[in-house]
């Protein structure tokens, strides 16, 4: 029997909180704040998620470098998106979608901690995990009418395969092979793409806050990963152990 079999438990709490846990909680955040407050918070807290809990359950540093790559990757994605917490911004928006991030770093640490390689199988076991807690919720909450289209139809399948199929299997593996809290922080360059691809499709310029933004969150991710090198000898640590994995 497969590893990955073996550990079916294991799959299904990565899907119980990668994916029903963040997709719940985010939903229920849109209705209490902007979308803009919402991403920022979720993508925060997934980073400081996997910062604690990684450095609590494998080990891992929390370097200055982690921490400082991080605040300027999420700076960087709160000046593209907009957001604007002195207006419309809800505690209760930002708290449900802190703790749909908190499920989302959660997933990635339990994957690392119990060594699961990433690919299309582990990518086909949670989505069925997923599918399957996420059936009693939306049971309750169908809609009256629903209409069923080719257009439908094509959204909803480009939404599988790329956010969804694509996205998960794309974290797996880099989980795999880097530490969670890079990942993380990794992720936040989203809007970079988002912006490249609404140029290229949709021949959308993207404003001076995208630029500024972007060049944020390439900082951020350079200084985490240490493409920078600060001339020091010892880098300061926040907390003391074994290096990064």
């Amino acid at each position: 029997m497969p590893a990955l079999y073996a550990k079916w438990y294991v799959v299904a709490a990565c899907a119980f909180f990668g994916i029903f846990i963040m997709f719940i909680f985010e939903t229920q955040a849109y209705g209490f704040d902007t979308a803009a407050n919402v991403v920022v918070a979720l993508m925060a807290s997934a980073c400081v998620t996997t910062i604690v809990l990684g450095r609590l359950f494998l080990g891992e540093h929390i370097r200055a470098t982690t921490v400082i790559g991080a605040l300027l990757a999420i700076l960087g994605l709160a000046v593209i998106v907009g957001t604007k917490f002195s207006f419309g911004f809800s505690p209760v928006g930002t708290i449900l979608a802190s703790c749909a991030g908190a499920g989302y770093g959660i997933f990635s640490i339990i994957m690392k901690k119990h060594g699961l390689e990433g690919g299309l199988m582990l990518t086909r076991q949670m989505l069925m995990y997923g599918s399957v807690f996420l059936l009693i919720p939306v049971g309750m909450e169908l809609p009256a009418s629903f209409e069923i289209n080719y257009v439908v139809i094509g959204c909803l399948i480009g939404l599988a395969v790329f956010p969804t199929i694509f996205g998960f299997y794309c974290t797996t593996k880099a989980i795999q092979y880097l530490a969670p809290s890079r990942v993380q922080i990794i992720e936040l360059s989203e809007p970079i793409f988002a912006a490249l691809i609404a140029l290229i499709f949709l021949h959308e310029q993207p404003g001076l806050s995208t630029y500024i933004g972007g060049m944020l969150i390439l900082l951020g991710i350079s200084i985490a990963n240490d493409l920078f090198r600060f001339p020091v000898k010892n880098q300061s640590v926040i907390s003391e152990s074994n290096p990064d994995t």
